[in-house]
């Protein structure tokens, strides 16, 4: 209700214009904790449209991005994403999302590249195990083994959820590069330590 009658005025007072996108950035938070993300985006854009430079804008931005995230709208995340101030605490926050981003859209050598700067902005081993994970999945693609086997080999060794694939993987990528000592070496440790795991079948 709030937002309908400010969205009667013409926006000519900063007071106003504040107040409006401050609701609707709440309300637009709101909605994404509910997991309405499209209902979150109309929202954000509402609060973004004023053109009323502060910080919720670019808190309107980032949250906007997260939510075409969970839509999969890759490509639009990464616009919001960008409109972040680069050196801001929010945009460093977004890499690992980018990062992720660039995957989805099979842009292999920009996600290694965000994923990267995110390995430089974090110390939260778990988010760093998945990063380099995703790394090395990244040169995976791109047929550089040699770089896969590194960055498994570097999510092995800060350990983690997905160990026993980055034990396969890394294996396969010896085998890729016909560098059989280590990949025998490497499928050794695979049994050795996940007898369990499923990329023994």
């Amino acid at each position: 209700e709030a937002i309908n009658v400010l969205e009667k005025s013409d926006f000519s007072d900063l007071k106003l214009k504040n107040q409006y996108q401050k609701i609707c950035f709440y309300r637009g938070v709101q909605l994404y904790n509910d997991g309405m993300y499209q209902q979150a985006i109309k929202y954000f854009n509402k609060g973004i449209s004023v053109n009323n430079t502060s910080q919720l804008l670019y808190e309107s931005y980032y949250w906007k991005a997260e939510a075409e995230f969970k839509l999969n709208n890759f490509n639009q995340a990464l616009i919001s994403y960008n409109k972040l101030d680069k050196k801001s605490p929010l945009y460093l926050q977004s890499l690992y999302a980018q990062g992720y981003c660039y995957f989805k859209l099979n842009d292999y050598g920009s996600s290694v590249d965000m994923f990267k700067y995110a390995s430089d902005n974090t110390t939260d081993l778990n988010l760093l195990h998945d990063i380099y994970t995703r790394i090395g999945d990244n040169y995976f693609l791109l047929k550089k083994y040699d770089l896969s086997a590194q960055f498994f080999e570097k999510a092995l060794n800060i350990g983690g959820f997905q160990e026993d694939y980055c034990a396969y993987k890394k294996s396969t990528s010896y085998v890729l590069i016909e560098d059989y000592d280590k990949a025998i070496e490497s499928f050794q440790d695979l049994i050795n330590r996940f007898s369990s795991s499923n990329y023994l079948d």
